[in-house]
């Protein structure tokens, strides 16, 4: 049995300091140790915690795993170069915990689905803030627990010792930006640069490498770049090529130096080679009339219409209002551009109820994105035809126009209720309605029939109402 709550204590920070002729300088070293995690249950759920730490929520899909973030300020004219990772210890490991997935819009009624793999695929980040005062704050963010959604396997890690280098530079990268996320295959990432100078104007060069996002492998450079750091503010850009790197994401790594040759700021920007879109070419449900302890069929199409291979997921969900009762899914992999998918299951409805209304909702789950939701609604009640006609033929503002519904039909009941929508906010209930539009303009009108087992079916016409 999982125990499900550790007792912690406080976080130690060790900061180790070298002196200075100007006084005490900038912290060089910085040791973590890092207190237990606690963990809550909720509904067989776990939700783990670092006492002082925070929630890691970038991906839809990935477990909610913690990590922990250390502030270190910098005065005026310090610059942080590099922040480089000598040792990870104190590991320690569980298994047994299931987390929640992470939930990018809370409003949206489609599943999430944990995706597979060891998670988060970094050991620690860090960023350097710039301040009004021209002073900086070092952020250094840790990983320290690693999961594994597939086995439940967790390792954590509580000891983190760091190497801090710096220079001392009036010059820092203020902001680093691309012009957009999404790169197609072999098209420029466009960088923009902003230099904040405190000093004197002096050359630099701006130097920028193309990292892979999972590895941090340099997979592309560009040859060093003259600048002149003006005072105050400047900007520039630089163009990064991108043809013949394989689709994936990616950082540009951007370094300032001196002509000495020092790093003086050094600032990285996300990006993705590859462009992922895809969409339901199809969505088939039959029969849509169906006796307990059929089969209901279920199939759809999905194309990628990206530049990006895909892989996700064909979703059908059987839902009663706002209850899923079945949820039926089936995996896909490295679906090539302009390529095609067919995904075809079964609905065994041994455990349906008579005259009760199912929602088959089909969607295309891929690269944290989803496709549009198509609907179809199924009963052992056959749905009820609505059919309706409009006099006169030909309307005129202000005129009074006939509607009758007597035409529609139920193969295995009656039609009790007739609910009129005019398409100018007007609304009527009865077999027969009219209704008087005082503009001209083109309304669309729509007529929603429910037969006595509460099945509905609509019918719409567009009125062209003339002056």
């Amino acid at each position: 049995m999982l125990n499900c709550r550790y007792l912690v204590s406080t976080a130690v920070l060790v900061v180790f300091v070298g002196a200075s002729a100007f006084g005490q300088a900038p912290p060089t070293k910085l040791e973590l140790n890092l207190p237990r995690y606690e963990v809550t249950e909720h509904e067989s759920l776990h939700y783990v915690r670092i006492p002082g730490g925070q929630m890691l929520i970038e991906e839809e899909g990935r477990p909610q795993v913690p990590y922990f973030v250390e502030f270190l300020d910098y005065p005026r004219g310090y610059r942080v170069r590099n922040v480089v990772l000598k040792e990870r210890s104190g590991a320690e490991e569980t298994t047994g915990l299931r987390l929640t997935a992470v939930i990018m819009d809370m409003n949206s009624t489609k599943p999430v689905v944990m995706k597979e793999g060891l998670y988060p695929d970094r050991k620690h980040t860090w960023r350097v803030v710039e301040m009004p005062d021209g002073a900086s704050r070092l952020a250094v963010a840790v990983y320290p627990f690693d999961y594994d959604p597939k086995t439940t396997d967790v390792t954590y890690y509580r000891n983190y010792d760091f190497d801090i280098e710096y220079v001392r530079s009036s010059i820092a990268l203020l902001d680093l930006t691309t012009d957009k996320h999404s790169y197609a295959p072999s098209e420029p990432v466009r960088v923009q640069l902003a230099i904040v100078n405190d000093g004197e104007p002096r050359d630099v060069s701006a130097r920028a490498s193309i990292l892979r996002g999972s590895t941090g492998e340099v997979v592309a450079e560009l040859p060093a770049q003259a600048l002149a750091a003006k005072a105050d503010t400047s900007s520039t850009s630089l163009a990064l090529p991108t043809r013949g790197i394989p689709n994936g994401d990616y950082y540009a790594d951007v370094a300032i130096s001196d002509p000495e040759g020092n790093v003086l700021d050094k600032e990285q920007v996300g990006f993705r080679v590859g462009i992922p879109g895809g969409e339901m070419t199809r969505f088939e449900v039959a029969p849509q009339h169906f006796r307990v302890g059929d089969a209901v069929k279920l199939s759809l199409g999905f194309k990628n219409t990206g530049s990006t291979a895909l892989s996700g997921q064909s979703i059908f969900e059987i839902r009663v209002k706002d209850s899923v009762v079945a949820w039926l899914t089936r995996d896909f992999e490295g679906l090539p551009p302009g390529k095609s998918r067919q995904f075809a299951d079964s609905w065994k409805t041994g455990g349906a109820k008579e005259n009760v209304l199912y929602n088959v909702v089909g969607y295309v789950s891929y690269e944290a994105t989803a496709t549009p939701a198509e609907q179809v609604v199924i009963s052992t009640n056959a749905m009820p035809s609505a059919e309706f006609t409009v006099v006169p033929d030909t309307v005129i503002a202000g005129q009074e126009v006939r509607f009758d519904a007597s035409g529609s039909k139920d193969s295995d009941g009656a039609v009790v209720g007739h609910r009129w929508e005019f398409g100018d906010g007007g609304e009527a209930e009865g077999v027969a309605a009219s209704h008087v539009y005082p503009e001209p303009g083109e309304f669309l009108v729509t007529l929603t029939v429910t037969d006595n087992e509460g099945g509905s079916g609509t019918a719409t016409k567009d009125v062209v109402v003339g002056e």
